[in-house]
């Protein structure tokens, strides 16, 4: 009757012998092979406490595995930042110069009305000759410099 107690208390009991016999028909298949992989479940097998070294050895590897994960986040996250003001600034500047053929648009809209518009009509003509005036008057002077740079020109050859 001593075999049940010591199933019972902790001891070499059945309940042991059954995780040690599963344990080994889990090892029993290759990693490499096709058959059935060992599950998160089987990763900290029950039968070990946690002071084993090996328990350690795999906390760390976590840890490891998540440093490096953060790592590479981390390293990203700049070249991304950089991509994304980018095309912040290429979008900004696309829609500067929509906004300003849009005001160009609206400009040359507004004169057409104006110049077209009854409004306008009758002192169109006016308006015309004012702005050929400074070319008017500006003419022989114009005569004289085209004189003056083309006749060096030829005495140059």
């Amino acid at each position: 009757s001593a075999a049940p107690e010591d199933a019972t208390a902790g001891g070499t009991g059945a309940g042991e012998a059954a995780v040690v016999a599963a344990h080994d028909a889990t090892s029993a298949t290759a990693p490499d092979s096709a058959g059935p992989r060992p599950g998160p479940e089987l990763a900290v097998p029950p039968f070990a406490g946690p002071s084993e070294w090996w328990h350690d050895c795999l906390i760390l590897g976590r840890l490891s595995a998540l440093a490096m994960k953060y790592f590479a986040t981390k390293a990203m996250r700049r070249p991304w930042e950089a991509w994304q003001s980018r095309l912040r600034s290429a979008r900004e500047k696309r829609e500067q110069h929509l906004g300003h053929r849009k005001l160009l648009a609206l400009r040359s809209w507004h004169r057409c009305t104006l110049v077209t518009g009854k409004r306008l009509q009758n002192k169109m003509p006016l308006l015309r000759v004012i702005t050929r005036l400074p070319l008017a008057a500006l003419r022989p002077s114009w005569a004289r410099f085209r004189q003056a740079v083309f006749m060096r020109r030829d005495l140059d050859r």
